[in-house]
């Protein structure tokens, strides 16, 4: 059985960018910003390169983000979904508008399984609709009626073993790239250094 996203989640983009100020000013509090940069395509997050911003209070509790929620970029030229995993140490993670929130209203869907299908090369084919100018990729209302399968608990832990031992599998072959890099390169001077005349 498929339903529409917005019916298993709340949809939502980040909050607007007129919340976040680049210096401490009076009643404000630390958020660690996170952009598209810190999102990748296979679905993980890295937080080393958020930004520390300010917000007033109150601030929208919705836009503190959760462990579990989903990022989808929806303005730049690349699609991608992260999945929160992990939080920073005593400040809030939160994202500006250009990024939308994916909440899952209960566990009856893992969030591995949605942001294994936002990443997917047939969810991109068939849903993403980049401008000429490569600016918007999707709206909320698109994001918020993509259809998902919904199936039973046994299957979605299957589908979420999936999901990580592709992931591990991913750093293991960068890993082994790099390194072949790093014996090629030195290989390379090695000999640019003996055949000097």
């Amino acid at each position: 059985m498929q339903k529409k996203l917005k019916e298993v989640a709340q949809v939502y983009s980040g909050a607007s960018s007129h919340y976040f100020h680049k210096t401490d000013i009076p009643g404000s509090m630390p958020v660690e910003l996170i952009s598209a940069d810190n999102l990748s395509s296979d679905g993980t997050l890295n937080l080393n390169k958020t930004t520390k911003r300010w917000v007033e209070n109150p601030f929208p509790i919705k836009f503190f983000l959760e462990i579990g929620d989903i990022l989808v970029q929806m303005r730049g030229s690349v699609f991608k979904a992260s999945l929160i995993t992990e939080r920073c140490p005593n400040t809030p993670l939160s994202v500006n508008s250009n990024i939308a929130i994916v909440r899952l209203k209960s566990d009856k869907l893992l969030p591995e399984v949605v942001c294994f299908f936002l990443n997917s090369v047939f969810f991109q084919k068939t849903t993403i609709k980049q401008t000429q100018s490569n600016i918007v990729l999707i709206n909320l209302k698109a994001l918020g009626d993509v259809m998902i399968d919904s199936v039973d608990a046994e299957t979605q832990q299957q589908l979420r073993a999936l999901y990580y031992a592709d992931l591990e599998l991913t750093k293991t072959t960068l890993a082994l790239l790099q390194q072949q890099h790093a014996v090629t390169e030195a290989k390379f001077f090695d000999l640019i250094q003996s055949k000097k005349l």
